[in-house]
């Protein structure tokens, strides 16, 4: 009589059995990776500091934060932002 593999023997034989579940392993452990990279990034907001906002000449201001740069133009007719950086500065322009 055999004795039984111990269970990581067991665990061992039964993926070197299966190679598509080997590849299907593989395959999700590479996505989570990915996905977790990139929600990390998108969530990342860096160096992104608020700026004290400041005229240039007449209606043209600076309002960017300390490591990109936003200039608005004011006017009767409303308000326009040039190169507005990134999605997450938006915020702080509004307060400035």
């Amino acid at each position: 009589m055999r004795a039984s593999p111990r269970p990581e023997e067991r665990t061992l034989w039964c993926l070197a059995r299966r190679p598509w579940l080997l590849a299907l392993l593989g395959v999700l452990s590479a996505l989570v990776l990915v996905l977790c990279g990139r929600w990390l990034n998108a969530t990342k907001i860096g160096g992104q500091q608020p700026a004290e906002p400041f005229r240039i000449a007449g209606n043209f201001y600076y309002v960017g934060a300390n490591d990109v740069s936003a200039f608005l133009i004011t006017g009767p007719a409303g308000h326009v932002v040039l190169e507005g950086g990134y999605p997450v500065t938006a915020t702080s322009f509004r307060e400035a």
